[in-house]
């Protein structure tokens, strides 16, 4: 409190009923409601101690959230979950397609230079990833891009997941419903970082993966 503040009896007033909330020793998490509460009503900003509080509050109520209705996305924090995985679908699927791009581009190249990269390990890789595109679609391809992460699913479902990505994002400038928290508070809600998510066998040649 600054000295204008301390000079003002109605802000004495409240620091003093803010203080008897901080320093009840029962009902501990009420208390963290009750002065957030009370400082909506009364229009004035919240103690660091309350806010600090309220959060790991709202965290640990979120976390116990109980559903109302049974499937994937009946918590608000399975909803969020489910929308995670979708943007991780169609990152996989762009990041498939990136690739392939990449590795046709290189051996029209390489073809171009005539023999100079024949039985080179570069032109080799190519010549492998080429024929596991062929072999598998781009959903197909995406699916196994995913193998090892919880948003793993089969390319009917990437199919599905993309279609609601774009229907969701149609027509808007920033669709927040794929918003990336801090990592930090996703963490207070049991969800996994970004590096977390993305362990297993994307790291592996991708024509080593299979079904």
């Amino acid at each position: 409190m600054d000295r204008d503040e301390a000079a003002d009896p109605l802000a004495e007033f409240h620091e003093r009923q803010l203080n008897e909330l901080k320093n009840l020793t029962v009902h501990r998490k009420l208390r963290a409601a009750a002065a957030l509460h009370y400082c909506a009503e009364e229009n004035i900003c919240p103690p660091a101690w309350a806010v600090k509080e309220a959060s790991q509050l709202l965290c640990d109520l979120l976390r116990r959230e109980k559903a109302e209705k049974p499937g994937r996305t009946a918590g608000l924090i399975a909803r969020y979950r489910q929308d995670l995985w979708d943007a991780e679908h169609w990152d996989a699927v762009e990041e498939v397609r990136r690739i392939r791009s990449k590795a046709r581009r290189e051996l029209d190249l390489m073809d171009a230079r005539g023999d100079q990269f024949k039985g080179t390990s570069r032109r080799n890789n190519c010549e492998r990833l080429n024929a596991w595109f062929s072999q598998y679609g781009t959903f197909e391809c995406a699916s196994l891009y995913l193998k090892g992460r919880d948003a793993r699913i089969g390319a009917d479902g990437l199919r599905a997941s993309r279609r609601r990505c774009e229907e969701r994002a149609a027509g808007s400038t920033s669709p927040d419903r794929y918003y990336l928290f801090d990592e930090r508070f996703l963490a207070e809600l049991g969800i996994p970082s970004l590096d977390d998510r993305k362990p297993g066998t994307k790291w592996l040649p991708l024509y080593d993966l299979q079904p």
